[in-house]
């Protein structure tokens, strides 16, 4: 069952729950981290939570029950916004996501005036960043000291978006490059990974590399079942118990410097999953990491693996500051070990019967790339 929104009465029924809700739980990342009573009662008497332009849902989860609310604003307007509250004790639980693609169906299902949904964080709400990533919106503008504190300095604040036209298509529009972006500042080559967050979508020539979201489950155990795809991998064909353990680690794979470790990617052409790509870190401290890829052999042929690959290596390099990057196949998956050379990969070691992998033993064909094979140095 799908996460389900209940119109709320702040003007009745649900008046003192909702002054509960606001007094009860702290608001770290809001412009008051803490609401007192006779400022909630005053909100909620004066209008601010339903009026012409605002209207609020509880969020009802078919787990955990009732676990905050959504306010919608500026709802006169064909491009409205949301303000998200969960309960303290409802949060680190992966819910945002969830929450963020039901409240997208429904407003776009709901309300066919609105052509844009959009929301705004404060640059520090790392869980909120994830959510708006993970439910697959664009970031689409940093706004410098935008997001007031009371008694303390102002924070940027982040702005996504989600159109109609890629709700309904399951496709992304990218922003285009912020050519006007200052550089990051240098550090010393191999120092710990981390590097600012990238900005997702990642565009390249002809490709869209993007996080996994939920609605990524059908192509992608399609592709895994293929006998192709995961001949050379230790997996089996992928069922549906496989597939979606395998989705849902991939959806927190969303930020080589955050918690993960790890960024994993869709590959879209012309808005259509042709496979994926995975960078993780093996030594953060020291800026290693192992590359992998997957391509639906349908779209073979066509160079979009190794254009993929190339774009996830510079995020790697460029970006993030690794100093290493390996790549470990089968020796009998001679198009991964040609793709690593293309991508200029160093094959390094032929370890001869090293790993059992379905009733066999099998070699192991070890290939990297130094920052100093790129001329790059690494950033923060």
């Amino acid at each position: 069952m799908d996460v389900t929104f209940t119109p709320l009465d702040p003007a009745g029924a649900d008046r003192d729950a909702l002054v509960a809700l606001l007094t009860e739980n702290a608001w770290p990342f809001h412009t008051r981290p803490r609401v007192t009573r006779p400022e909630a009662e005053k909100a909620v008497d004066g209008g601010a939570w339903e009026d012409e332009d605002h209207r609020t849902f509880w969020i009802e989860h078919p787990e955990h029950g009732r676990v905050g609310v959504v306010r919608l604003e500026d709802l006169t307007d064909p491009t409205p916004l949301f303000d998200l509250r969960v309960a303290e004790r409802f949060r680190g639980r992966g819910l945002g996501a969830q929450i963020l693609t039901a409240l997208t169906r429904r407003v776009f299902e709901t309300m066919p005036a609105v052509d844009r949904f959009e929301g705004q964080t404060r640059e520090d709400n790392v869980p909120m960043l994830r959510t708006f990533r993970r439910a697959g919106w664009v970031k689409e503008a940093h706004y410098r000291r935008g997001w007031p504190v009371d008694g303390g300095e102002p924070f940027a604040s982040v702005a996504y978006a989600m159109l109609r036209q890629d709700w309904a298509s399951g496709t992304t529009t990218p922003v285009p490059a912020d050519v006007d972006a200052p550089p990051p500042a240098g550090r010393k080559e191999g120092a710990a990974a981390g590097g600012r967050a990238p900005d997702w979508p990642l565009p390249t020539a002809r490709l869209t590399l993007r996080p996994h979201r939920e609605d990524d489950f059908g192509w992608l155990q399609e592709m895994y079942t293929q006998p192709e795809v995961v001949r050379h991998l230790l997996d089996e064909p992928w069922d549906e118990a496989t597939a979606r353990a395998k989705l849902a680690k991939r959806i927190t794979w969303d930020d080589l410097g955050g918690p993960s470790g790890a960024a994993s990617l869709v590959v879209e052409h012309a808005g259509v999953p042709v496979g994926d790509v995975i960078l993780w870190l093996t030594d953060r401290e020291r800026g290693v990491a192992e590359i992998g890829w997957a391509l639906d052999p349908r779209h073979a042929g066509q160079g979009f693996a190794r254009e993929a690959a190339a774009a996830l290596l510079d995020l790697g390099f460029e970006t993030s500051g690794l100093h290493r990057v390996v790549a470990q196949m089968d020796a009998r998956n001679t198009a991964s070990a040609r793709l690593a050379e293309m991508l200029g990969m160093r094959r390094e070691a032929h370890h001869r019967q090293d790993l059992w992998s379905k009733g066999e033993w099998t070699d192991t064909l070890v290939y990297a790339m130094l920052a100093s094979d790129r001329g790059v140095r690494g950033h923060l």
